[in-house]
This record gives C-alpha cells, sequence and structure tokens, in this order.
C-alpha cells in the first residue's frame, strides 16, 4: 500500500539560508538520465546496506541527504523496514520529493540542517548516510547528529584517497592549475578507510561492521562522462587491483555500520 502525501516538516529559518545554494540549484535540475544513474546505483548501495546491517529490524529508516529517495525506494521494494523518513537541506529537492515520491511506506520529510535538525534522541531505528560526508565542511557534526537521532547509522563514501586517485589529481592540479575541491560532484573531503575510522570515533560513534565494494561500471561511466571500450578495460583492471590490493590503489566504496559510543 502506498501512504498518501508524506508529512512535511520544514525549518523556515534554515529554508530561507539554504535557498539558492549549490544543492539547492542541482535539484532544481533533475533530468530523467540522473534519475535512471541514480536507480542503479541504488541497486549497489542497497546491497551493502542490507550486508551491514545484517541482523537489524529496523521498524523507521531516515536517510540523510535523501536527494531523489532512490535508496530508501529501493529499501522499500526489499521490505527493509515499515517506515522511511527522508531528510534534506535543499528546498528544490523537498519540493521534487513532494511532487514525485510515492512508495510504499514512505512516511515523511524533512527539511532542516543536518547538523543540528532539532529532532529527539533515538527518533528512529536506522540512519543512512549514503555518499553524503564526502559534501560537507563539518563531516563529524553531520555524523553526530545522524547517531543522537538513530540508534544505528550505515555510511558510505567512495575512497578517493587512494593511490591512482591521488596521482591523477596531483597530475590536474600541476597541469591545469585546478584544485580538487573545484569538480562537478561538489565533493569536499577525500577519505581513505584510516579517515573515516577516525572519523567515526571523533563523531562518538563506535563500529560494528565495514565493508569494501567497487563501484559498477554504468556508475562510473556516469560519474566520469564517459562510456567506452577504454573505459571499461580500466574499470576491469582497477577490479583486478582492488581484489589485489583492497581499497588503498583505486576508487573503492566503503561502508560500516555504526552506533553511539
Amino acid at each position: 500500500m502506498v501512504d498518501p502525501e508524506p508529512f512535511v516538516v520544514i525549518d523556515e529559518d534554515f529554508r530561507r539560508r539554504a535557498e539558492g545554494g549549490f544543492y539547492d540549484k542541482f535539484y532544481a535540475r533533475v533530468s530523467n538520465e540522473f534519475l535512471e544513474w541514480r536507480a542503479r546505483g541504488a541497486v549497489t548501495k542497497c546491497d551493502n546496506i542490507l550486508a551491514l546491517a545484517s541482523g537489524l529490524r529496523p521498524e523507521t529508516v531516515l536517510e540523510v541527504g535523501a536527494g531523489t529517495c532512490s535508496v530508501i525506494e529501493r529499501l522499500s521494494q526489499l521490505n527493509f523496514s515499515r517506515k522511511f523518513y527522508a531528510l534534506e537541506t535543499s528546498p528544490s529537492a523537498i519540493e521534487y520529493i513532494r511532487s514525485h515520491i510515492r512508495f510504499p511506506g514512505f512516511a515523511g520529510v524533512y527539511l532542516a540542517d543536518s547538523a543540528d535538525t532539532g529532532l529527539p534522541e533515538d527518533r528512529f531505528d536506522l540512519g543512512i548516510l549514503s555518499h553524503v560526508l564526502e559534501h560537507v565542511p563539518n563531516p563529524a557534526a553531520i555524523l553526530r547528529e545522524a547517531l543522537r537521532i538513530c540508534r544505528h547509522v550505515v555510511l558510505e563514501v567512495p575512497l578517493e584517497d587512494s593511490l591512482l586517485g591521488s596521482i591523477d589529481w596531483l597530475l590536474r592540479e600541476h597541469i591545469l592549475g585546478s584544485d580538487r575541491t573545484n569538480n562537478p560532484s561538489g565533493h569536499v573531503n577525500f577519505f581513505n578507510v584510516h579517515r573515516v575510522r577516525d572519523l567515526v570515533t571523533l563523531s562518538g560513534g563506535t563500529r560494528i561492521r565495514e565493508r569494501a565494494y567497487r563501484p559498477s561500471l554504468d556508475v562510473v561511466a556516469r560519474g566520469s562522462g564517459r562510456a567506452d571500450l577504454r573505459l571499461e578495460i580500466r574499470h576491469r583492471l582497477s577490479n583486478l587491483l582492488a581484489a589485489a590490493t583492497g581499497p588503498r590503489v583505486v576508487l573503492t566504496f566503503y561502508g560500516a555500520l555504526v552506533r553511539r559510543t
């Protein structure tokens, strides 16, 4: 059964501050191609969430930085939980969710500061921070707040501070004069495993379970803006390197199940 229109809670002071920002402009122009890419990426993201949250039976799930809600919509299809909620910092994303998102169990959406939501402690059984922490200037504050309002949190980030990734960006900076934070994805943090583990500790959390996996070819192709034979060969070689070396050399996605210490 698809719920009627979900309830919407808007922090008006925060909305005024967020209007016109990077992500407000970003979600004001959602294309079908972007939606398809998000849906494809949600498959492996949800596989990761299911593996990390194995044994948990959450009744309520909150996705922080839900965007187009592709992850929680996929989790609904998998009967992962009874109720799903979204929290966004982009007014245009909220409007997109209000007008487009309906799926079984989708109960409500919040527009609020993800570092200071105003929600009660332990309001949700499970929080999801999927590819959010690399976008925010203070990831510890976001994770700390998620751990306060959720009994458990699953986080996932790209490990871009890899050997090949760092060499690539050093060459770009040297040849093109391009700063690494000046990228179309809006990434301002570049993680490796040790940095994520330190972040969890700094945020008052304890890791329960962790895992890493390689992104699929179509996700990499959309992220790089191209899809050709050279990219496919490079992707296959990267998979072999990742299998041999772990996440130290090539781009890998890392996830962890965390609880408040």
